[in-house]
């Protein structure tokens, strides 16, 4: 049976922890706007972390799901209706002690609540025209941004790809920094690293490519004597 509740106050997860790193009367307009943003990207869900699973993008807008694919609804906020799919797929993506925490069916109805309020702030900082606000349009574009680079990074450059080759090759060419551990000992810590870097040298590659194919014009003489704008109150 529907229930038509207010969400608790406590225990707050999504909106609190985002509101208590706002100073002062800023809290309310961050969340909204941060909400704002969220809706821009398409979703207003509690940020996912990094993982090394294959990432699944999300369907682009027109294209249908087949009846059932997101699992029964739990919650509807307006038009807005929040699966049990999603609320798990929100949870995985939070840190383990976060998992950890939301584990039983009372946390969860909790964790549910918080996207609830999400959702609410959402509808009402649409509302008040927040999605078209330049602060947060730019919010969205760096968050996309990073996103993507973080996906591109995964996929051109995916774990498995490296070979006991290379490693040993990193090894040798980075002793010095190693020393005096063998190979043996050090071995996922030298894989992290040589991960790393080729991580960041193939979105080197990708952003040049990206750039030799767009259309730039970059007008470097207008920095003089820019001054950042004055904050809004």
């Amino acid at each position: 049976m529907a229930q038509h509740t207010t969400p608790s106050a406590t225990d707050s997860f999504a909106i609190g922890a985002f509101a208590r790193r706002v100073p002062g009367g800023l809290a309310r307009r961050a969340a909204l706007g941060a909400c704002a943003a969220a809706l821009l990207a398409g979703g207003c869900d509690a940020a996912p972390r990094p993982t090394e699973r294959p990432v699944e993008r999300p369907a682009r807008a027109g294209s249908e799901a087949p009846p059932g694919a997101h699992g029964p609804v739990l919650a509807t906020v307006g038009a807005r209706r929040i699966t049990a799919a999603e609320l798990a797929d929100t949870l995985a993506e939070q840190e383990p002690y976060v998992q950890l925490r939301f584990s039983s069916p009372e946390r969860k109805r909790r964790f549910l609540d918080e996207l609830i309020k999400v959702e609410l702030l959402a509808n009402e900082a649409r509302g008040q025209g927040l999605d078209r606000d330049p602060a947060v349009v730019r919010q969205v574009r760096r968050a996309l941004a990073t996103r993507l680079a973080r996906e591109l990074q995964t996929e051109l450059v995916p774990v498995a790809s490296l070979t006991e080759a290379e490693v040993a090759t990193y090894y040798e060419q980075h002793r010095a920094q190693y020393q005096p551990r063998a190979l043996a000992e050090v071995e996922q810590q030298v894989r992290n690293e040589l991960l790393a870097e080729k991580r960041r040298a193939a979105l080197r590659a990708h952003l040049a490519a990206l750039r030799a194919r767009a259309k730039l014009e970059i007008h470097p003489e207008r920095l003089a004597g820019l001054q950042p704008a004055k904050a809004k109150p």
